[in-house]
């Protein structure tokens, strides 16, 4: 199930008049319907309002009831309802499951039903409770809400055990979609809702108040990723073909490209069942033709590229409409015009149709660039585009990991470390001995650049900065000092940055104190390790900032790494040193609260030599400032600075792995 929600038919999935011989076990008896006192009034602050109202409106002989009460049954319910029904989110009752079970095999096995239509089918006779029934005596309603927090939900199962309600009776389950349009359901045992919680949608629903003196009930099921692991993909799952050269290689060049991240998604997907053929088998349906590069796309476009490896055979399927080819790369978004040409050109040279290519990356202007591009081409169609947040859920995964314990330490030199927000506060009183951090193990040109320029402006003692020595690139691979410095333009500035930049050479490599030695960090025994790893709340506790110095500069692509998401963790704000609209991306889109005490307004500049300058003169200014003015505003921000770091904590499900199903459905 792919869909926000379905409306479905039981007659549909089962025989509709057996389940409704089943509606006296599921209503039962109105004796049997309760529920918490907690749970209806809430505890705390929300029970200490119920008290005051009660108390202040003359109710003192509700509130004396109440108070002897564990549980409030039909007749308690009544009387709180009637007065203070209006402020109770789920003003309604649950059926108590303690004089019988029978009901619940019935709601079990409704749900069973249900799940087997959409493609899930129980691995064992096992009975397995996951539901319950929730009562609505006349005036009882559930206000219109969201579901909020549902990292570990997947469905949610709504079924009605009622008969013959009417619409003027009330009590419809209203839902709205992703238009704001409102569907409403007769609560009705013919009627079954299944809510999708792994979609970008909010899904607001509500119960509308029972206008009859007749009890209506609702099943409510939720459907976890434990509860799932009792069922299996059954024929009712839809299928997605994926076909390769060769069984078990990923398709392309030898050692250019892997069965990587997209390859892994589908082999879990809730969405539908894989199925893998070789081109000597290829199936009379549709299907998917996967193609991920090591690194990048630059990899499989240039020189002996990709195309010269897909057989004659699944290019004439993609001409032909039934083959849809996929370019992964979401662990990447560094892309520059003359990518996107060259991909161009060989799409074109070989016919290939372009609406049947598909080109994923964790870039969030991919699709801004592509269209920049037509616009001055010749080319007149898109080629179509997922954009991914891989770094950003892969490094919240990591970093809950570290923070819970789970992180696997023990090859580790030395192992990572969060701050907690009682670390910070125990230091308010001291000031911090340095003002910023940065790291820059692999030493690009615009990397080179703005250190030059820290450098000249006499402030890089103010910093905690590393740099990689000559062999010190990634996965120690060679990194000769640059040379060149194409993205500037201005020659003052240019000068500026060859002078001081031939002057910062000598003092690489600088390695943090506290750090592994920089040249350490990716490379020999530490090569390949994650990178989310390689944090020490140590460090941070010395600065009031980091200058991230992401993976993009000039290029017209956005990408946030690891590096970003570091400092957010760490109780510390950003200074970024990227391409433009960064920090807008980070704080409209990805919903990061922004710093006050921070100009950010070198974020809206595209040109690459004044954003360069305008970082360069925040960090100044930032450097310059009076130590107490710093460390006052550090604090004064501790709020926001908390909020960023629990947005990392936030365990929410992948809408990456949605956005793939999503369009592998809807192609194939």
């Amino acid at each position: 199930m792919i869909e926000d929600f379905l409306i479905l038919k039981l007659e549909d999935i089962c025989d509709i008049e057996l389940i409704k011989s089943k509606v006296p076990i599921l209503r039962g008896k109105q004796k049997e319907a309760r529920i918490s006192k907690g749970e209806l009034l809430g505890s705390g602050l929300q029970y200490k309002e119920f008290e005051e109202f009660c108390i202040e409106n003359k109710y003192e002989d509700l509130l004396a009831e109440v108070r002897q009460l564990d549980d409030i049954n039909v007749g308690t319910w009544k009387k709180i309802s009637s007065v203070y029904g209006k402020n109770i989110q789920n003003n309604c009752l649950k059926r108590n499951p303690s004089n019988t079970h029978n009901w619940c095999d019935e709601v079990n096995n409704i749900n069973d039903l249900v799940l087997n239509y959409l493609g899930w089918s129980k691995k064992e006779d096992k009975n397995i409770s996951h539901g319950h029934i929730i009562v609505y005596p006349k005036g009882g309603d559930m206000k219109k809400h969201g579901d909020g927090d549902t990292k570990n939900r997947i469905f949610t199962i709504i079924g009605f055990p009622n008969e013959d309600r009417k619409l003027e009776d009330g009590g419809l389950f209203d839902i709205w979609d992703k238009s704001n349009k409102k569907h409403s359901v007769i609560p009705n045992i013919e009627n079954i809702v299944v809510l999708n919680h792994r979609t970008d949608a909010e899904l607001l629903h509500m119960v509308t108040e029972n206008l009859v003196e007749e009890l209506r009930y609702s099943m409510y099921n939720i459907i976890t990723e434990d509860l799932l692991k009792y069922y299996e993909k059954n024929k009712n799952m839809k299928v997605i073909n994926f076909v390769f050269e060769k069984i078990g290689e990923p398709n392309g060049k030898p050692n250019t490209t892997m069965n990587g991240i997209f390859f892994n998604s589908t082999e879990n997907s809730l969405y539908y069942k894989r199925k893998f053929y070789d081109v000597n088998n290829i199936p009379h349906e549709n299907y998917v033709y996967l193609v991920e590069p090591f690194g990048g796309i630059t990899n499989i476009i240039y020189g002996d590229n990709f195309i010269n490896y897909i057989d004659s055979r699944v290019l004439d399927d993609i001409r032909s409409h039934k083959c849809d080819l996929i370019i992964s790369s979401p662990s990447e978004g560094n892309l520059k015009e003359r990518d996107i040409k060259q991909l161009y050109k060989i799409l074109y040279d070989n016919n290939i149709p372009i609406n049947k290519v598909t080109f994923v990356q964790s870039n969030y202007n991919l699709e801004t660039q592509i269209e920049n591009f037509i616009n001055k081409s010749k080319y007149s169609k898109k080629i179509n585009s997922i954009i991914t947040e891989h770094k950003l859920e892969t490094s919240k995964e990591s970093f809950i990991q570290i923070k819970s314990g789970e992180w696997d330490t023990s090859k580790m030199k030395k192992p990572p470390t969060l701050n907690t927000i009682e670390q910070v506060k125990e230091i308010e009183n001291d000031f911090r001995p340095f003002r910023f951090l940065s790291h820059n193990k692999s030493l690009r040109p615009d990397r080179v650049a703005l250190l030059s320029l820290l450098y000249k402006e006499g402030i890089f003692d103010k910093g905690l900065i590393s740099m990689g020595s000559e062999q010190g690139g990634s996965a120690g691979t060679s990194q000769p000092w640059p040379k060149t410095f194409d993205f500037i333009t201005d020659k003052d500035l240019l000068s500026d940055v060859m002078e001081w930049s031939t002057k910062l050479e000598p003092l690489r490599p600088i390695s943090i104190e506290g750090d592994l030695n920089i040249d350490d960090i990716d490379s020999g025994e530490n090569e390949g390790a994650n990178p989310c790893g390689y944090t020490y709340s140590d460090q941070y506790r010395k600065v009031y900032f980091q200058v991230v110095t992401e993976d993009v500069f000039e290029a017209e692509s956005m990408f946030f790494s690891q590096t970003t998401y570091k400092p957010l963790v760490q109780l510390t704000p950003i200074v970024m040193f990227g391409s433009p609209n960064m920090m807008r991306c980070l704080h409209e889109v990805q919903n990061f609260l922004p710093y006050e005490f921070i100009n950010y307004d070198y974020d809206l500049v595209v040109d690459n030599n004044e954003r360069l300058l305008m970082v360069v003169d925040e960090i100044k200014r930032l450097c310059k400032m009076p130590i107490e003015q710093l460390h006052k505003n550090y604090y004064d921000e501790l709020e926001t600075i908390l909020k960023n770091q629990n947005k990392i904590y936030h365990e929410v499900h992948s809408m990456d792995e949605y956005k793939l199903s999503r369009y592998l459905l809807s192609r194939c």
